[in-house]
């Protein structure tokens, strides 16, 4: 389909279709709120799994290796995983939707999550990202001196690039966070 009437009028039937403007129900809102714990959950879960990856093989190299400077970084590597995991408990657990709740309340309850969430991925650098530094740090000074030069700024790189998409990752998820606020923001 090329330029033309056809596509001007596409876009005229889609400009002036009729928007649903009907504020949400307490039941859209309500599952709205538990497929949204739903997701939170799930996210969690997978995070904790990914951890307990982590302290298990990290556990596994601290005691299979004799360098002092390794057995530093894994055990940076696991307390940096730790308190990951702390703050993501503490912060990011989702919060259950109260059964009493009228229409008000159950939209500023959703809305008050979609907020936590929000700031929980905004600050991802500090809570989630930076206590693996210290870890990975160590553990490729002491590997520094087995990698050629070019090797080791291939893994820095590597590392500093997978931190900033993991980063962006987040943000985006944020953003998209703050739309649906927004959006709530509208019916209210």
């Amino acid at each position: 389909m090329s330029g033309g009437a056809s596509e001007h009028d596409v876009r005229t039937v889609w400009q002036n279709q009729e928007v649903d403007t009907r504020p949400l129900s307490l039941d859209q809102i309500r599952k709205k709120a538990r497929q949204f714990q739903w997701r939170i959950r799930w996210r969690n879960r997978m995070e904790y799994l990914a951890s307990a990856i982590v302290v298990l093989l990290s556990g596994y190299f601290f005691w299979s290796v004799d360098d002092v400077v390794v057995r530093t970084g894994l055990g940076l590597l696991v307390a940096g995983t730790l308190y990951m995991v702390y703050q993501l408990q503490q912060r990011g657990e989702a919060q259950m939707l109260p059964a009493d709740l009228g229409l008000r309340a159950c939209l500023a309850f959703h809305r008050a999550e979609l907020v936590r969430q929000r700031d929980l991925l905004r600050d991802v650098w500090r809570w989630y990202l930076l206590p693996f530094a210290p870890g990975i740090i160590m553990i490729f000074v002491a590997a520094s001196g087995l990698m050629l030069w070019t090797q080791w700024i291939g893994k820095v790189v590597f590392l500093v690039g997978f931190f900033w998409l993991v980063a962006m990752l987040n943000q985006w998820a944020a953003r998209r966070l703050q739309r649906e606020i927004d959006a709530l923001d509208k019916e209210s």
